[in-house]
């Protein structure tokens, strides 16, 4: 018995991939059909995830702006922190060669190359020395004993010392007139002696309110607390207790310059045009103004004499 072979299945294969009919076609263009690489196939999620977008876009109300003419935001370049040692080489080869040489000493700086503050202290001390070399040509016979540091620190402006660098002063400007002007404009609410009085009166009154630390099981901020002081505040306004005695007699202003001619001019001044004005005590310890009597005393029956 003769054995046949069935063609059929080849002829079918074949009439498949034949490019001309429309399922061969359809292989053809099957994408799926072909080996693709992995670049490929990422272009290809690209294009899906393109077209899906655009699917959304035009079933939205703004699907007739052109995202063709969208021109997207510039990102900013992130800028790296410069690293420190190229600030150190940086710095030291762009400085002048005089700076840059550590190791030398430095010239004197000119007066241009000088900061605002460097200015002031300069001209501050050539005045200091200028005054100096003043006194001692008008007096001669005198052993002028000050210095320039310290006429400078007489005439100090600020406080420079650490005690006051620590302190947090909180300066309130109060609008006040002077009694005169108050008087005359018909507002002597205005005065300075009305404002200070009701000051008084408002601290009075704030030292006799309950303290107030905590709020609603939370401590209250700096500038809301309320500790009242628990001596009388209006006692405080009329007498001082914790002022030193050098202050008081005030020998932390005349120690030590009792024998210069300006101190000798202000006790004469004191005695002749304000004798209503309380002398110093630590002058009149020190015997100044009955020197300043004697002296007048003398000269007094210098010139009788002679007349």
């Amino acid at each position: 018995m003769a054995s046949t072979i069935d063609d059929s299945d080849d002829n079918e294969s074949e009439t498949e991939w034949d490019l001309e009919t429309e399922q061969g076609s359809e292989i053809l263009d099957n994408i799926n059909n072909y080996y693709r690489t992995e670049d490929a196939l990422a272009l290809d999620n690209f294009v899906n995830k393109e077209k899906r977008l655009s699917r959304r876009l035009t079933s939205r109300t703004d699907a007739g702006f052109d995202f063709d003419e969208y021109i997207p935001p510039e990102e900013e370049k992130k800028k790296y922190p410069e690293k420190n040692y190229y600030k150190m080489y940086k710095k030291f080869f762009l400085q002048p060669p005089e700076k840059a040489a550590i190791w030398r000493p430095r010239p004197p700086l000119t007066y241009d190359e000088m900061t605002l503050i460097q200015k002031a202290d300069y001209v501050s001390e050539r005045i200091a020395i200028d005054f100096i070399a003043w006194m001692k040509e008008i007096n001669q016979d005198y052993n002028i004993t000050l210095t320039p540091e310290n006429l400078m620190s007489m005439f100090e402006i600020g406080s420079q010392n650490t005690l006051a660098k620590t302190l947090d002063m909180k300066m309130k400007e109060i609008p006040t007139l002077p009694p005169k002007i108050a008087l005359s404009k018909k507002m002597p609410h205005l005065s300075n002696n009305a404002k200070l009085a009701k000051e008084i009166r408002l601290d009075i009154v704030a030292s006799k309110r309950q303290p107030r630390i905590f709020a609603f099981s939370s401590r209250l901020p700096a500038e809301e607390l309320i500790r009242p002081q628990l001596s009388d505040i209006a006692a405080k306004w009329h007498k001082s207790e914790n002022v030193r005695e050098d202050i008081v007699s005030m020998e932390v202003v005349w120690k030590g310059i009792t024998h210069l001619r300006s101190t000798k001019e202000f006790s004469n001044y004191l005695q002749t045009a304000k004798p209503h004005v309380p002398h110093p005590e630590y002058l009149v310890r020190k015997g100044v103004f009955e020197r300043l009597s004697g002296s007048d005393a003398s000269s007094e029956s210098n010139t009788s004499s002679s007349s």
